[in-house]
């Protein structure tokens, strides 16, 4: 793991909370480039392909409970609930609910969507 824990340690549970926050906005910044990049690629694509029948979109999820959410925090159940706290829907999502995300933008329903990132977060960019 690339980020100190040292957080953990602190004594007051206001400065704890305010470390966690600190802490998952350093873990976002090079997520959050990086999913500008892929809306930015989406969106290219997309106009590229889209008059030979290929419709491009994306997928931008929020915080999903996976191994690697979960490594981020070194596996402090503590930390990771304080993530999870910040999500408005005040859970992590779950690996099949962005599968259905996917399955849907394949599906026939989705047929005129083109070009679009669509974001599963449990509301964080409502916020």
């Amino acid at each position: 793991m690339f980020l100190k824990l040292s957080f953990i340690k602190r004594e007051s549970p206001a400065k704890k909370k305010l470390s966690f926050l600190a802490l998952a906005l350093a873990v976002c910044l090079n997520q959050i480039a990086s999913k500008h990049g892929v809306v930015g690629l989406t969106r290219t694509a997309a106009l590229e392909y889209v008059k030979q029948g290929i419709r491009v979109n994306a997928v931008n999820p929020g915080l999903i409970d996976t191994q690697i959410a979960r490594d981020v925090v070194a596996g402090n159940e503590e930390a990771y609930a304080a993530l999870e706290q910040g999500v408005p829907m005040g859970r992590a999502g779950r690996p099949e609910e962005i599968a259905s995300v996917v399955l849907w933008l394949c599906s026939p329903g989705a047929s005129y969507v083109v070009g679009h990132a669509l974001t599963v977060d449990g509301g964080v960019t409502v916020v």
